[in-house]
């Protein structure tokens, strides 16, 4: 599906009473980025300001011209820049690919259950890191816990692979 979409007084607006004919419209898929592209410039815009060692934990705010505030950038990786910076960014990117690494080496077990949690363990972790592009954020424990519990499975998995393969 596509939307009829335009830009004026600096926000998005698929109400074509709000968009006067002479404003720039755009003929573009229905997507979440729209609507998140002022909240990405704002921290980015944040990230700029403090890039080293960021802004401090939970500080990003965003208000639109509506006055409408929110308090994560809908995007994990640029909401840690923001907040964290690029020391936040990179211990986030070793967790990660720490995590992937781990879960890839899991599919060459030789134990067809290590190789099948693994790669559902694979999957989830991968499905955590896109669904990190547009929504998550640290500021709901949830997303904190499901990342650590995603690790530890995957932790664990390698560990029980190590320890079979000894013993074979």
């Amino acid at each position: 599906a596509t939307a009829r979409v335009c830009v004026c007084r600096r926000r998005w607006s698929s109400d074509r009473a709000e968009c006067p004919s002479s404003a720039a419209s755009l003929l573009v898929a229905a997507i979440p980025t729209l609507r998140m592209h002022p909240i990405w410039s704002a921290a980015w815009d944040a990230f700029l300001k403090a890039p080293f060692l960021g802004n401090g934990p939970y500080t990003f705010r965003y208000t639109s011209p509506d006055s409408i505030t929110g308090g994560w950038a809908h995007n994990l990786y640029l909401d840690t820049l923001a907040e964290r910076g690029f020391i936040g960014l990179a211990a986030l990117g070793l967790l990660l690919f720490g995590g992937l690494s781990a879960a890839h080496k899991i599919q060459r077990a030789a134990f067809t259950e290590t190789r099948i949690l693994g790669a559902g363990a694979l999957a989830a972790l991968l499905g955590f890191c896109f669904a990190a592009l547009f929504e998550l954020s640290f500021l709901r424990q949830w997303v904190v816990i499901m990342l650590f519990a995603l690790l530890g499975t995957i932790a664990q998995l390698a560990s029980y692979q190590q320890r079979e393969e000894v013993k074979a």
